[in-house]
């Protein structure tokens, strides 16, 4: 197996050692403890994380991303940074959908997530969440502009569908049916003056076009 470079084999463990901007990195490496790895990896599987830990360790050691992150990890690091920052919905949000965004996308360089792969995503997701979905892709690629990992975002011409819901209002006999029923109606216990205000009420509510469910 080969191991990149820089790293070497320390006590049945990998170690990183690396001198950059005269600070000194030594850290250890363990893939097996990675939760995103398969329990048995191939000497390649290994070779590949050793190489993607080892970028991003010396890139934010010396805050140069010119070797470009995986997506998901990107993600990761935006979640980090703008966390005390983010709303609640927001941070809700991002922890329903970041999930399934890491699986889909995560492991692609983010120089190479293309508008392609990224609306082929957004189009099989359920309608109501690829606004959203739309929305933490923005965020972090505007994120990852910051660190020159991209020169442009090509989630900011991505489409989702838009919920086309079925207005429901009251038919015109249906109204004439409700002012006349309010016409008509006497009742001691709330009194003339209480029926007015209902009618003056659905009055309101026709001529401001106000639907069933707002009523």
């Amino acid at each position: 197996m080969k191991i990149p470079d820089n790293i070497d084999i320390h006590n049945g463990s990998y170690r990183l050692r690396y001198t950059v901007n005269g600070k000194r990195i030594d850290k250890r490496l363990n893939p097996k403890k990675d939760k995103n790895n398969p329990e048995k990896m191939t000497d390649r599987q290994i070779t590949a994380w050793l190489e993607k830990e080892k970028t991003r360790i010396i890139s934010e050691a010396t805050g140069d991303y010119s070797t470009p992150l995986p997506f998901g990890e990107v993600l990761d690091m935006y979640l980090e940074d703008k966390a005390t920052g983010l709303r609640d919905t927001s941070r809700a949000c991002y922890k329903g959908q970041a999930p399934r965004i890491k699986d889909e996308l995560g492991n692609i360089r983010i120089d190479n997530l293309n508008k392609y792969l990224m609306q082929k995503f957004i189009n099989g997701l359920p309608v109501g969440s690829q606004e959203n979905n739309k929305f933490i892709l923005v965020n972090v690629f505007n994120y990852a502009k910051e660190f020159k990992m991209v020169k442009d975002n090509p989630a900011d011409c991505l489409k989702f569908q838009t919920i086309d819901k079925e207005k429901d209002f009251h038919t015109r006999d249906e109204i004439t049916q409700i002012l006349t029923a309010l016409a008509s109606y006497r009742n001691d216990r709330i009194g003339s003056y209480a029926v007015a205000q209902l009618r003056m009420f659905v009055e309101l509510a026709v001529n401001s076009g106000m639907r069933i469910g707002d009523e």
